[in-house]
């Protein structure tokens, strides 16, 4: 049953949150002893230099296949060479200018001190050795900052060291979609492992009730985010049926895996040429008799469509229909770029808001339908903006939701100072890793 909420009431009460909420990310930041800070600092420096920025994701993308420090050595001199007023050549830095220009107030720009450090000539040098280590390495920590680890038992540490600190976790399979069949059935395999594993590993993890309960109902202590396209490379919505009875074949064994440790397994959600094909693989199995009744599944529905508010209707029809709850992550969206470029190429309507606060605004109507259907749907709420979690916090306030159909997620490796005020507000936020 919905209760009617005035308008007036949820935007005082989502302020209110928001202040609290500000107040306590504030009291979560890191000291400036601390190496999270510098870390922090270097990446946020980093970013604001496009140019730069730019030129790292090159280097690192060409990284793994350069074997010796001379190819490294090189390969960074060639990227990351700027001249004295900040322009980049690759011929302009040299051992006899290793200052660069002082920014306006002082300080050298990043972009002259990197200059500098790769400012040498011999790539076989002592200097140049150097710095390719210092590269590979540097490639390595941030890789580490993004990734929980090469396999479970790597992946587990990370987990209990998220335990320990009262945040629960959903873990994928790093990797991009499948091109060929034996490849998708190595990510089958893969996954089945993970959750094997990770089961196993279960049973020893201590108790955390803000993670493992909500209002006394026990909810999965291991969650698996499957990416369709990782086990079936032939993800073509042109021949729907036939792909959808492939697919389903294909994640059967990792729902069974699932429900046979108790385990909860969500569907991630991609690019939008595979989102109704999602949607309708996911509808489909999860009605199956053996599926039906657990209620330990997720899908994900994304707020930077256009397609939004009518993808959240359907689903909660759908939902109702099978009579089991079962979760949503509501996210804005992570192929903003690459979807409206290709309908640019492609001269087709642009299948997502064009503007931010497009985006936010169908958010929170997105949210405020979960919320109000919460007897049948489970609402986990993925967002670094505090508008847009203090407005879930408060509509899950007005509308009495139970603490075990709701929840907040965040990604591995950003916003740690978020999280933490999640931990400290009495809120269980699950981690994205």
């Amino acid at each position: 049953m919905q209760t009617r909420i005035r308008e007036r009431e949820l935007a005082k009460l989502t302020h209110r949150i928001g202040d609290a909420f500000f107040d306590t990310v504030e009291s979560c930041q890191p000291h400036v002893l601390q190496a999270e800070w510098w870390h922090d600092w270097l990446m946020n420096q980093w970013m604001r230099d496009e140019e730069l920025k730019v030129q790292t994701f090159r280097l690192i993308d060409a990284l793994p296949a350069l074997r010796s420090d001379e190819e490294i050595a090189r390969h960074l001199r060639e990227y990351l060479s700027f001249t004295r007023d900040g322009q980049r050549d690759a011929h302009a830095a040299s051992a006899d200018s290793p200052g660069g220009v002082q920014a306006a107030n002082g300080e050298p720009p990043l972009r002259n001190l990197i200059a500098a450090a790769v400012g040498f000539r011999n790539p076989r040098g002592l200097w140049a050795r150097c710095a390719a280590r210092a590269a590979r390495s540097a490639a390595i920590r941030m890789a580490r900052t993004f990734i929980a680890g090469r396999d479970p038992d790597e992946a587990e540490q990370t987990i209990r060291a998220m335990r320990n600190r009262q945040l629960a976790f959903t873990i994928d399979v790093l990797g991009e979609a499948a091109v060929s069949e034996s490849e998708a059935e190595a990510y089958q395999r893969t996954y089945l492992h993970l959750i094997n594993e990770l089961c196993r590993h279960a049973e020893s993890w201590p108790h955390e009730p803000l993670t493992d309960l909500g209002d006394g109902v026990p909810i999965p202590k291991v969650n698996v985010s499957v990416k369709l396209t990782s086990i079936y490379s032939k993800l073509d919505p042109i021949a729907a049926d036939a792909v959808c009875a492939a697919v389903k074949d294909r994640l059967r064994p990792l729902l069974r895996a699932g429900m046979r440790h108790g385990a909860h397994i969500h569907i991630d959600m991609e690019h939008y040429a595979v989102k109704d094909l999602t949607l309708r693989i996911c509808r489909e199995v999860f009605c199956e008799s053996e599926f039906r009744d657990y209620p330990h599944f997720g899908i994900v529905l994304q707020a930077y469509l256009k397609d939004g508010d009518r993808d959240v209707a359907d689903t909660v029809e759908w939902v109702r229909r099978r009579g089991t709850p079962i979760w949503v992550r509501l996210v804005k969206g992570a192929y903003w770029d690459t979807e409206t470029v290709l309908a640019r190429q492609r001269h087709w309507p642009c299948p997502v808001w064009e503007q931010k606060w497009q985006s936010d605004a169908c958010y929170e109507r997105m949210t405020r339908v979960l919320l109000e259907n919460h007897e049948h749907i489970c609402g986990a709420f993925a967002s670094h903006n505090i508008r847009s979690l203090s407005h879930a916090l408060a509509l899950r306030q007005l509308l009495d939701v139970p603490r075990h159909r709701f929840e907040l997620q965040m990604l591995y490796g950003m916003g740690d100072p978020l999280k933490r005020a999640c931990v400290r507000m009495g809120e269980r936020c699950r981690v994205y890793t």
